[in-house]
C-alpha cells in the first residue's frame, strides 16, 4: 500500500459546517490541514483523508474536521469528462447537535430520556 501526505493543501478554504457554539450552520475557515492519500494498485482501491483544524467565522470557536473519500464510494460518473464524483464522509469533533434529524416517534420515549434528547 502506498501513502503520501501533503500539509496545508486546504488552508484558508471555507466550509459550511454546523457550529457547536452558534448552534447553526456557519462558515468555517481551515487554519491548518494534512491530506493523506492512500492506495493499493494491486487491488485498485484508493482514497483520501483530509484532517483539518477549522475556526468558526461567527464565534471564533475552533474544532476538528475529518473528511474522507474512497474509490468504493463513487456516486456518479460523467461519461463526457470521465470525472467520477465520490461521496464524502465528514466527521466533526467535538460532535455536533445542530443539523441532526430528530428521532422518529420521540414522543414514545420515557420522560427522563425525552428530556435528555431535547
Amino acid at each position: 500500500m502506498s501513502v503520501s501526505k501533503e500539509c496545508n493543501k486546504s488552508k484558508d478554504k471555507i466550509h459550511r459546517l454546523a457550529c457547536r457554539n452558534c448552534d447553526s450552520f456557519t462558515n468555517h475557515k481551515v487554519l491548518t490541514s494534512i491530506e493523506t492519500n492512500w492506495g493499493d494498485d494491486d487491488i485498485g482501491i484508493y482514497g483520501t483523508d483530509m484532517f483539518e483544524i477549522v475556526e468558526c467565522l461567527g464565534c471564533d470557536s475552533v474544532s476538528f474536521r475529518l473528511a474522507s473519500i474512497n474509490s468504493e464510494d463513487a456516486e456518479s460518473y460523467n461519461e463526457e469528462t470521465g470525472e467520477i464524483n465520490y461521496k464524502i464522509d465528514e466527521e466533526l469533533y467535538p460532535n455536533r447537535i445542530a443539523g441532526r434529524k430528530e428521532i422518529e416517534n420521540i414522543h414514545l420515549l420515557p420522560p427522563g430520556t425525552l428530556k435528555i434528547y431535547k
